[in-house]
């Protein structure tokens, strides 16, 4: 019942309103349930997936809070060291960087940062956990661009580009993103040649 939510919850779901309904009440639903039965898992997890739903209707507050719920479950079941509790970090510093709150979304990202560079070791990652750690890394680099902090940015992004390359190859969309992200920075640095060459690969 629980992965039935899932196929509702893509990025296309704000332009189809009905199955984002459907996809909150099957959320809701298995949330309710999972806490009948003390299954903090699948409640962790219903939080998280209620928290998706929310963002794309566009309602943050909400999900913001569902999110918290998400994290508070996985740090007292899973502890502070867990992916899933640094996946629920990462998506609170989201929230909370579109919101405007930025040093506390700094603090929620670097968090999850910490914990996917402390508890696997690079050559050991699979690429899922990867793509998470890069995933980090350019949203650290967005908040930090936005925080005016052009130089600490350059650097997240650099590493986030260079994880989405080894994992994705150079043609992948990300690869695009973040070349795009790199060089509106490096125009704003004053860095007009490299800016053009990272702006011209993405537009490869």
């Amino acid at each position: 019942l629980f992965d039935a939510a899932f196929p509702f919850l893509n990025p296309w779901s704000e332009d189809r309103p009905g199955e984002l309904r459907v996809g909150l009440k099957y959320a809701l639903h298995i949330g309710a349930r999972a806490r009948c039965l003390g299954d903090e898992e699948v409640e962790a997890r219903a939080w998280f997936c209620m928290g998706g739903f929310r963002d794309n209707g566009g309602h943050l507050h909400p999900s913001l809070f569902s999110y918290h719920r998400s994290l508070a479950i996985r740090e007292r079941t899973l502890g502070p060291d867990h992916r899933d509790t640094a996946n629920s970090l990462h998506y609170v510093g989201r929230l909370l960087r579109e919101l405007g709150e930025f040093p506390q979304s700094k603090a929620y990202f670097e968090r999850a940062l910490a914990i996917l560079e402390r508890t696997t070791k690079a050559e050991h990652q699979t690429a899922i956990q990867r793509v998470r750690t890069a995933n980090t890394l350019n949203s650290l680099g967005v908040l930090l661009q936005e925080m005016g902090d052009l130089s600490q940015a350059w650097l997240y992004y650099e590493r986030a580009l260079a994880i989405w390359e080894n994992v994705y190859g150079p043609e992948h969309l990300n690869i695009a993103w973040s070349l795009n992200n790199l060089g509106s920075l490096l125009r704003n640095m004053g860095n007009l040649t490299q800016a053009q060459s990272h702006l011209e690969r993405a537009l490869a």
